[in-house]
């Protein structure tokens, strides 16, 4: 189910399914190569989200991956705004809805 929600439309959704996979404790070979993939999200802070999780998971042969990222985002500008991203809107819009209130379930990392 998580790994169908890697690919769900809605980055609250993807978001949150990076989250409980890192949070499940178990790994293999299918969640760890959706894991790598999602660390290129369009969303970046889904993106982030894997890289938290394969953390947690300590898949620590995708090091170098991280690093290649993490090459590539220092390189670009730094906002100053006090403003959410719009990223960060589309997430927090999904998981804090009224219906839901999902993010003291879903983040218990406090990452929201």
């Amino acid at each position: 189910m998580f790994l169908q929600a890697l690919q769900d439309k809605t980055d609250g959704v993807r978001w949150q399914a990076a989250l409980a996979i890192g949070n499940s404790g178990w790994i293999d070979d299918q969640s760890r190569t959706a894991l790598l993939n999602t660390m290129g999200d369009t969303n970046e802070l889904v993106g982030a989200a894997a890289v938290h999780a394969l953390v947690k998971l300590r898949v620590t042969n995708a090091a170098p991956l991280f690093l290649q990222k993490l090459k590539v985002r220092v390189k670009l500008p730094v906002s100053t705004s006090e403003e959410r991203s719009p990223e960060a809107k589309a997430i927090l819009q999904d998981i804090q809805g009224e219906e839901n209130h999902a993010t003291g379930v879903l983040d218990d990392d406090q990452l929201s």
